[in-house]
């Protein structure tokens, strides 16, 4: 059986240990959960993992960003980050959220496809600073972002 759900406490040390061995160990050593942390279960195996956060930007407009999203190995072209993403933008919008934001690395060819699969657009440099301005202060903290080509928003 298949479900998205939202993470129990207890699964914290898994989803920690499985986000070491989808990046590298200090990339994976970087990953925190918040409390829209959602979990991809295949029989009753967790497979796939997206962490979920929310901040204020600009005239406190809602800002939603997948912050991490990993997958086990065995799990890759499944459909099972595609799934992730889009229950993402779903919550994320019942969340409110005005914009939605995710930052892929340049390389991660397969990522920034599911992403654009989804609606999001990476933006050039100076579309960033046209359409964020000075905002782009509190959206780069929050989305591990610069101000650079390969970042979707």
């Amino acid at each position: 059986m298949e479900a998205i759900r939202l993470m129990r406490e207890e699964e914290e040390a898994k989803i920690k240990s499985l986000a070491k061995s989808s990046f590298s160990f200090l990339h994976g050593s970087l990953v925190k959960t918040t409390e829209d942390t959602y979990v991809y279960e295949l029989s009753e195996e967790i497979v796939g993992v997206v962490v979920l956060e929310t901040f204020t930007f600009k005239r406190n407009r809602l800002g939603g960003v997948v912050k991490w999203l990993f997958t086990e190995q065995k799990a890759r072209d499944r459909g099972v980050a595609s799934a992730l993403i889009e229950h993402s933008v779903k919550k994320l919008q019942e969340l409110g959220c005005d914009e939605m934001f995710t930052t892929v690395e340049g390389y991660n060819t397969n990522s920034s496809n599911r992403f654009a699969d989804q609606g999001f657009m990476p933006l050039s440099a100076m579309q960033q600073i046209r359409r964020y301005g000075f905002s782009l202060l509190k959206i780069g903290p929050k989305t591990f972002h610069t101000i650079d080509i390969g970042h979707f928003l």
